[in-house]
C-alpha cells in the first residue's frame, strides 16, 4: 500500500477522502471498529500528513490533506 499504510489505515483514509470530513465516531460506526482504534489510526494519518484535524467545539473533524487527495486521485477525476 502507498505511504506504508496497511489495509485498515488505507480504508479509513479512503473513507475520509470520500466523505470530505468525519469524526472518529462516525468512521468507527461505518467500519464496525471501536472509536479508540479508529482514533489511533487517524492520529497516525495526521502524523503522516495525509489528513488534518478541524475542531468545532469539543468535536474533532478529520479532513483529507489536499496533497493526499491529489496523490490518491483517479486521473480520470482530475
Amino acid at each position: 500500500m502507498p505511504f506504508g499504510l496497511d489495509r485498515n489505515h488505507y480504508s479509513i483514509f479512503a473513507g475520509i477522502r470520500t466523505n470530505s470530513s468525519m469524526t472518529a465516531s462516525q468512521m468507527a460506526k461505518e467500519m464496525g471498529k471501536s472509536s479508540q482504534y479508529v482514533g489511533r489510526v487517524m492520529t497516525s494519518l495526521v502524523e503522516k500528513k495525509l489528513i488534518s484535524i478541524q475542531r468545532d467545539g469539543r468535536d474533532k473533524f478529520y479532513e483529507p490533506a489536499i496533497d493526499a487527495i491529489i496523490a490518491y486521485a483517479n486521473p480520470n477525476q482530475l
